[in-house]
């Protein structure tokens, strides 16, 4: 039997129970991510007043395990994209300042490309001829002068330096930036005053030239001595040939896209152009010579758009050819190259440096060395209006290493091309250059 309790006892029994059973029932009833059901209409507290539910309580050990764990792994960086004009990330540390990371590309110029070409002529001749016979001693004219007029007419060519325009823009530092990216883009350049760097013009001559003979002779039947005069003139036309002087337009529309994770694209330009100038023989409209772009990073740094990069441009003979003395020309051009950019805060240098050299041996093999120099002038946020101003002064530098006698086929000068600009910054990830 069990033993008769005192109702105190018995109440202190049931009082230890009771709180047995609440705490049982607390540890039971603990989730760490229990999801909340919605309050009791009468238990509904102010949240300053509801008791937030206790964390359990971690051991020393795992306590170490966390510090462990903290000294070898650091906290992970949020990654940088790699430039990209389409990207609307391209800044996620500084969300309120224009991407640093992107750096405009260079602007370029119009390498000279002269053919050397003939130029039809004509040469116009008339030939006056005036006979007189005059008696001596008495000095009449014993018949009247008669006089007969010949034209000749001959055609020739003449050799003239010519502007040459169907490669379009295959000079790799053309429009384009040592960091791939992804890009669709259009050029219009106008060129105006183009002239050879010879003064070829050759004016129109007309010259006379006039000569007189005059021979005796002895008249039997009224013996008299009669002097017979023979007068000729010669006037001779040579069409002239003027300086070619002329404008450009050119058109260039393309598109580059990366793959390799950004590390790596390929580009293509298609040139229209349209030559116009004072001699109807060498005005022309048509589209150029194709180029294909192709570029490889050898070296990325996304934080801060500094880029080591090379590869090759290959520019395929798309467009009409040359015509020269030594017959048309319709080169591949081959273009190996390397490029890169540098910056800082503020100013950012890049450059290019290629060699394009073409598969018709009669053609001009050519060095390129491009720089730039590009400063910051203005950072707007990436959704004003005006997101960027960046001004730039380049440097353009063609030297032909082959052909360098004016009498060649094509003539290539050493030119040293100095332009400048701004690229402006506009909506939607556009820029105008």
């Amino acid at each position: 039997m069990c033993p008769r309790h005192s109702p105190t006892h018995r109440n202190l029994l049931l009082a230890t129970g009771a709180a047995l059973i609440c705490v049982i029932g607390s540890v039971c009833a603990y989730e760490p991510q229990a999801k909340l059901l919605p309050p009791q209409a009468d238990a509904i507290q102010p949240a300053a007043q509801q008791e937030q539910p206790k964390q359990p309580k971690q051991s020393d050990k795992d306590k170490k395990t966390d510090k462990d764990k903290d000294k070898k792994e650091p906290p992970k960086s949020t990654p940088v994209l790699p430039p990209n004009l389409f990207s609307s990330n391209q800044n996620q540390n500084q969300p309120n300042q224009a991407p640093q990371v992107f750096h405009p590309h260079m602007l370029g110029d119009l390498p000279g490309t002269f053919a050397r070409q003939f130029v039809p002529f004509t040469s116009t001749t008339t030939l006056t001829t005036t006979k007189t016979v005059v008696d001596v001693e008495s000095g009449q004219v014993l018949k009247s002068s008669t006089t007969t007029t010949t034209t000749t007419t001959t055609t020739g060519n003449r050799i003239v330096l010519v502007p040459a325009a169907v490669l379009g823009a295959f000079k790799v530092a053309e429009n384009e930036s040592p960091m791939p990216r992804d890009r669709f883009f259009g050029t219009w350049n106008y060129f105006g005053n183009i002239h050879d760097p010879l003064n070829n013009a050759v004016p129109t001559s007309n010259t006379s030239l006039s000569t007189s003979s005059t021979f005796r002779t002895f008249n039997p039947s009224t013996e008299s001595i009669l002097d017979t005069t023979i007068a000729t003139k010669a006037n001779t036309v040579v069409t002239g040939t003027p300086r070619f002087t002329g404008n450009l337009n050119r058109e260039v529309i393309g598109f580059e896209k990366t793959f390799l994770d950004g590390y790596a694209s390929v580009e293509m330009r298609i040139p229209l152009l349209q030559q116009g100038g004072n001699i109807s023989n060498f005005t022309f409209s048509n589209v150029g010579n194709i180029t294909i772009v192709g570029k490889y990073a050898f070296y990325l740094d996304r934080n801060t758009g500094n880029v080591f990069s090379g590869g090759l441009a290959v520019t395929a003979p798309t467009g009409p050819g040359v015509d020269t003395i030594d017959g048309t020309l319709h080169s591949t051009y081959l273009q190996p190259w390397f490029g890169y950019i540098w910056g800082n805060d503020r100013f950012f240098f890049q450059a290019f440096h290629s060699v394009a050299a073409p598969t018709d041996p009669r053609d001009t093999t050519l060095l390129f060395n491009d720089a730039s120099i590009n400063f910051w002038l203005y950072r707007g946020t990436p959704s004003s209006l005006l997101r960027f101003l960046v001004p730039m002064a380049e440097v353009h530098v063609t030297d032909p290493l082959n052909h360098r006698d004016q009498n060649s086929a094509i003539f290539i000068p050493d030119f040293v091309v100095m332009t400048g600009g701004m690229h402006i910054g506009l909506p939607g990830r556009a820029v105008l250059t």
